[in-house]
């Protein structure tokens, strides 16, 4: 028998037990639900009028063979719409996560739509390549807002639109609610919107108010005019004003014309920022224009040591074109604050209003004054014989989806950009998104935008951004609309291949230009003189070290023939198309770079390294390049990123360096006069540079290159040319039999201490050549060169 403790024990253990299992069931039940499945979801692309993209987050289970039952298409009120055929689209062996749909019915790209399919959530369906088809493919040239005296008419592409209407403001300042009037826009042909509003409204600002779906949901958007030409502070409102105002505005705009220029190669380009340029108090811009388009346009600025500033040292360099830093309307800083004050900075790749240009560089950036300005500087540069080169940068926008400076996404959501299946914006431009540019609203927009700049303002040139994301289509369309404005319109770009999910071979990459007539940065020339891009420390030929892909590369990127950075060559197909450097905006400048790779040289090696990297560039075959300052040494001290940098001892041009290494800069100038008085440096083919340039076969030491261009070429006054490259640190004497006539020397103590260059003699060699350390040497002979070298 139990004892009452014993018994008491048991009644207590049996109690725990019974507990500890109700516990274990309910635990068991909590754990069984917690681990149900969640619900995947997807996404759906109307990519034409019946056929459907899905992507699925997760893949179909394996067991699940037959799709033709997995997914049901139905209207915002429910009704289904037969799916006819599905089919998968997975690649190789992965699991099935994408299919295409093909519905009974056309579907509506302004109506709800969504998809479903069992353990997924609802997915609603966005038109997408299906706006590509001819059906929403607008032609005509009247996009934006068109004024007259007695009207003003609105036009907008927005097919997918519910409802547009225009908001039309009093004021820059008016409240969003505070209107003059509003109009609806009426739908009209090809995806298009229209209005008339009556009266003069000169002088009025507007926008658009557009309801729309986005993500499934009914939406309404305040937006500006995509088409803009000139807009409030702040790339908000979007101004309504008579084009003849500006033009009239600018004296003698009518007789003003474009540039000539008859090859690629017979450019010098010089890139600057209009800012950068003329903001510093060393520049002797008048103080009310520093840093702005009309200070670009003041001549007889200088320095305080009474040297050229300003446009007028362009002018005495002796480039051809200015190559501006974006003066788009980009979304980055507070124009109003930037009028009054330099608060903050950039170099504006960020794009907002594209038709616009940028508000922070006018002397007040309401009404049309930035326009007006603009246009008189562009005269100005060209009074003084150079062309204007635009920086444009249609590879991506600043903002997109909601964000205060998405315009696009607020008018078609999607559309304009590279979007991947699963919804997620392509990233190749790593500025968040990459336009759309083979998409023909978008493409069209883009020419029209180079149309309207090349046309309006006598722009010159184009110079693209990250062109390697841009179609080649596109671009091949935006060369021939230039050239039927402009005959000696220039197009050049950044030719790098990018991570985007457009196929390469569609890319206007380096090795896709071929004679196309667009021309692309020479990456290669760059590492091979100076060192690797992307290592402060890495050195290059100019330093005395093996250049970065070899000699052999480092001849061919001479020739005018090869270009990229990685171990293999892309050829170039013409000189015409390679833009030669070794400095831009972009990374360290010249000066950084060679004071970072070799850090113990004193600033007489670095002045050295410098005018031989520019000499071996100048006297390239293609389109020599350089960035502001780098004439007379321009520093950043070390920023390689500058592009937000507001401190006054970084970006502004320092205008005493220009006294502080004048010799510098006088041999620049040479060289580029070199260049251009003798064609031979400026050949057009690949022929040409085959039959005339060879590099010299005799035994040199390792850091020293040496070629001539021979037979007269490229109809060139002087019979042969001699170029050395010697790299290292010690003169070198050098066997060429001939009377050479020396125009380009390194400084030789005592009797030559200065660095020349020129197209005068300097001296005369003969058979005998003495090279000085880390510099170029140029000289031509009417003796003959080579034993098998033609008679004249």
């Amino acid at each position: 028998m139990y004892s009452r403790f014993g018994l008491l024990t048991v009644i207590l253990v049996l109690i725990g037990i019974m507990f500890m299992s109700i516990v274990t069931v309910k635990a068991a039940v909590k754990s069984k639900v917690s681990h149900k499945t969640k619900a995947g979801t997807m996404k759906a692309w109307l990519d034409n009028e019946n056929i459907l993209t899905v992507y699925l987050s997760k893949a179909i289970p394996d067991k699940i063979k037959v799709y033709s039952d997995l997914f049901k298409v139905v209207d915002d009120d429910n009704n289904q719409i037969e799916v006819v055929k599905v089919s998968s689209l997975k690649v190789e062996e992965k699991k099935a996560n994408l299919f295409e749909l093909e519905l009974k019915q056309p579907l509506e790209v302004d109506k709800l739509y969504f998809v479903k399919a069992k353990g997924y959530k609802d997915a609603p369906i966005i038109p997408r390549h299906v706006l590509d088809n001819e059906k929403y493919v607008y032609s005509g040239n009247d996009l934006g807002s068109v004024y007259s005296q007695n009207k003003t008419d609105f036009k907008i592409w927005a097919p997918t639109a519910l409802n547009v209407e225009v908001l039309i403001y009093d004021y820059y300042s008016s409240d969003l609610k505070n209107t003059f009037t509003e109009k609806k826009l009426t739908k009209n042909v090809n995806g298009t919107w229209t209005a008339s509003v009556n009266g003069d409204l000169k002088e009025k600002y507007y926008l658009y108010k557009i309801k729309l779906y986005v993500d499934g949901k009914e939406t309404e958007y305040i937006v500006a005019d995509p088409y803009s030409r000139a807009s409030a502070v702040d790339c908000m409102k979007t101004l309504i004003f008579d084009p003849k105002d500006i033009s009239d505005s600018v004296s003698g705009w009518e007789n003003d014309t474009f540039v000539t220029l008859k090859q690629n190669v017979d450019a010098i380009l010089y890139e600057l920022h209009v800012r950068d340029y003329t903001i510093s108090p060393t520049s002797g811009t008048e103080k009310e224009l520093k840093g702005k388009y009309m200070g670009m346009a003041e001549h007889n600025t200088l320095s305080e040591e009474k040297l050229s500033t300003g446009v007028d040292n362009v002018i005495e360099l002796g480039a051809t074109h200015i190559h501006l830093l974006p003066t788009y309307d980009y979304g980055s800083g507070d124009e109003a604050e930037m009028n009054s004050s330099y608060t903050w900075y950039n170099w504006g790749y960020d794009p907002v209003l594209y038709n616009n240009v940028e508000g922070s560089y006018s002397t007040y950036p309401n009404g049309i004054t930035r326009q007006i300005e603009y246009m008189k500087m562009v005269q100005a540069i060209h009074n003084s014989n150079l062309g204007v080169v635009f920086d444009a940068v249609f590879n991506h926008t600043f903002e997109t989806g909601d964000k205060k400076f998405s315009i696009f996404d607020k008018i078609v959501p999607y559309y304009y950009y590279r979007v991947k299946d699963d919804g997620t914006y392509s990233n190749g431009s790593f500025c968040g998104n990459e336009f759309a540019t083979e998409r023909p609203m978008v493409r069209k927009f883009i020419v029209d935008s180079v149309k309207y700049f090349a046309e309006e303002y006598h722009i010159d040139g184009f110079r693209f951004d990250l062109m390697g994301l841009i179609d080649k289509e596109t671009m091949l369309e935006i060369y021939r609309e230039l050239k039927l404005i402009n005959p000696n319109a220039i197009v050049y770009g950044e030719g790098w291949k990018m991570p985007t999910i457009l196929p390469v071979e569609d890319c206007m990459i380096q090795a896709n230009i071929g004679n196309s007539g667009v021309a692309a940065f020479n990456d290669g020339i760059r590492d091979n003189l100076r060192g690797d891009v992307f290592d402060a420390k890495a050195k290059g030929f100019v330093e005395g070290a093996k250049p970065m892909t070899g000699f052999d590369r480092l001849k061919l990127q001479i020739k005018g023939q090869s270009t990229g950075r990685n171990k293999k060559s892309i050829p170039v197909a013409s000189p015409n198309a390679t833009v030669n450097y070794v400095s831009c905006h972009d990374n360290l400048c010249l000066w950084d770079k060679l004071v970072a790779a070799d850090p113990d040289a004193s600033i007489e090696k670095i002045k050295k390294m410098d005018l031989l990297a520019f000499g071996a560039v100048v006297t390239s075959q293609g389109i020599p390049f350089l960035a502001e300052g780098d004439e007379f040494g321009r520093t950043k001290h070390g920023d390689d990123n500058s592009f937000n940098n507001n401190d006054p001892t970084i970006n502004p041009i320092n205008w005493n360096l220009k006294f502080k290494n004048s010799n510098m800069f006088k041999f620049y100038k040479g060289l580029i006069q070199l260049r251009k008085e003798h064609p031979a440096f400026r050949m057009t083919t690949e022929d040409m540079v085959n039959k005339h340039l060879e590099f010299l076969d005799i035994k040199l030491p390792d850091g020293v290159l040496a070629y001539v261009i021979k037979n007269n070429a490229n109809q060139d006054s002087w019979r042969n040319i001699l170029v050395i490259l010697n790299s290292t640190d010690k003169d070198q004497e050098i066997e060429i039999v001939g009377k050479w006539k020396v125009v380009v020397l390194g400084e030789q103590p005592p009797k030559f201490p200065i660095a020349q260059a020129g197209y005068e003699m300097i001296r005369m060699d003969v058979n005998k050549i003495n090279v000085p350390a880390i510099s170029i040497y140029v000289a031509h002979t009417e003796d003959k060169v080579f034993s098998y070298e033609l008679d004249k």
